[in-house]
């Protein structure tokens, strides 16, 4: 896969990573969960910044002191993972 060579020369292409993520899900290596992940990450070079960016509006934050059961109830009330 790639070239073979010093750091700056060689590369992996997108599609000989996509063949190795199946290749690992194929094994058991990779959980679906992982797999789905990794496949998103993969798309999320197309976004631009203003597709993913929350606007800091609308940034909902919790002190560093917050418990996290306090933190966990912020994210349900507002909605957020």
């Amino acid at each position: 896969m790639g070239s073979e060579g010093d750091f700056e020369t060689a590369y992996v292409t997108r599609s000989e990573v996509r063949e190795v993520i199946t290749a690992g899900r194929r094994a058991g290596v990779i959980t679906p969960d992982e797999h789905r992940m990794l496949q998103r990450l993969l798309r999320f070079r197309n976004r631009i910044v203003k597709e993913t960016m929350v606007p800091r509006r609308d940034v909902v934050a919790v002190s560093v002191e917050t418990d996290a059961e306090a933190a966990i109830d912020t994210c349900l009330e507002h909605e957020l993972t």
